[in-house]
C-alpha cells in the first residue's frame, strides 16, 4: 500500500468490515495502515457502515478508536445497522486530534450533507427521538 502513495494521494480509504465477503481487518492490520498514513501524512476515510455485521468469531475494531494522531473521517449510517433500506440517514464522524481537517474541509462536508438527497422528515424525527432517549429506538405517537 505504501508504495502506491504519491504526491497526488488525498486519503487512504479503509472499508472495514467489507461487503459482500464479510472480511474484518485485525487490530494489527489497522495499526499497520495507521502507521503508513502517519509516515506519509495522509488522512483516512473509513467506511464502517457494516460495523454491526460481523460473523461470530470475528472482532470489529473501529480505526478511529486506534488512532492517536492520524486524522480520520468515519462514515456510518442507519440503513445497514437497522435494516431500513431507503431511510438515507448517515453520518460522518470527524476524528481529528491534530487539526488537519481545516475549516475548508469542514465547510465542504457541511455543503455535501446539504446537497445529498436526505431522509424524509419522519425518519429525521425518529432519529432525534432515538438520540434523546440515550440510544434506545423509541417511537412516540405524539411527536407532532
Amino acid at each position: 500500500m505504501e508504495a502506491q502513495i504519491d504526491a497526488d494521494t488525498a486519503a487512504i480509504i479503509v472499508n472495514n468490515p467489507s461487503n459482500p465477503c464479510g472480511s474484518v481487518f485485525s487490530q494489527q492490520h489497522l495499526l499497520d495502515i495507521l502507521n503508513i498514513a502517519r509516515r506519509n501524512f495522509v488522512p483516512i476515510i473509513a467506511d464502517e457502515i457494516y460495523d454491526n455485521f460481523v460473523f461470530s468469531g470475528q472482532t470489529f475494531h473501529s480505526i478511529g478508536s486506534l488512532s492517536e494522531d492520524v486524522p480520520i473521517l468515519k462514515c456510518g449510517g442507519l440503513t445497514k445497522r437497522f435494516l431500513v433500506p431507503g431511510w438515507r440517514m448517515g453520518w460522518i464522524v470527524i476524528h481529528d486530534p491534530i487539526g488537519a481537517f481545516n475549516q475548508e474541509v469542514r465547510k465542504g462536508l457541511t455543503c455535501l450533507s446539504q446537497r445529498t438527497i436526505g431522509s424524509n422528515t419522519l425518519v429525521q424525527i425518529y432519529k432525534l427521538i432515538r438520540i434523546r432517549s440515550k440510544g434506545m429506538f423509541i417511537i412516540k405517537p405524539n411527536v407532532f
